[in-house]
């Protein structure tokens, strides 16, 4: 397992293996852990945040880690903010909404680390975001969070 937090924005994340040592694996997935901590607050991870190392062709077919997501509900963000995680399956479908009215939904595939990431420039005001399954637009979201975005 590998475990990273993040200090501060514009700082790389640590990187380690379950004994503290620097993993092996940092370059693999520095990249798709990084860009998760939200611009929201400059010195402040939302969470631990673990994935399993794979190969250079894992799949997201392989993928079994528990859904995680970024950011909370009524946090107030500046845009352009990213949130995302960790997951299963293929990846998962967010919707964005103001009011009860949808602006989009889009499809966010897991890389081969398991993780996702969605990047969001919605304009000022509360907006909400609800994540379900990729293939399931019925199903119950996973996560619903209202944040208000700053000018």
């Amino acid at each position: 397992m590998i475990t990273a937090t993040r200090t501060c924005a514009g700082a790389s994340p640590k990187i380690t293996s379950p004994t503290g040592a620097p993993s092996k694996h940092a370059h693999a997935h520095a990249s798709a852990i990084a860009p998760l901590a939200p611009s929201v607050s400059p010195c402040r991870f939302f969470g631990a945040l673990s994935a399993t190392p794979g190969s250079a062709d894992a799949s997201a077919a392989n993928c079994t880690e528990d859904y995680t997501l970024s950011i909370t509900d009524g946090q107030t963000v500046s845009e352009p903010f990213r949130f995302g995680g960790v997951g299963q399956g293929e990846g998962y479908s967010v919707t964005v909404k103001r009011g009860e009215r949808t602006i989009g939904t889009k499809d966010i595939p897991l890389d081969a680390t398991c993780g996702w990431s969605y990047q969001s420039k919605p304009g000022a005001g509360t907006i909400s975001y609800e994540v379900r399954p990729i293939g399931d637009a019925a199903a119950e979201p996973l996560s619903r969070v209202t944040l208000t975005v700053g000018n």
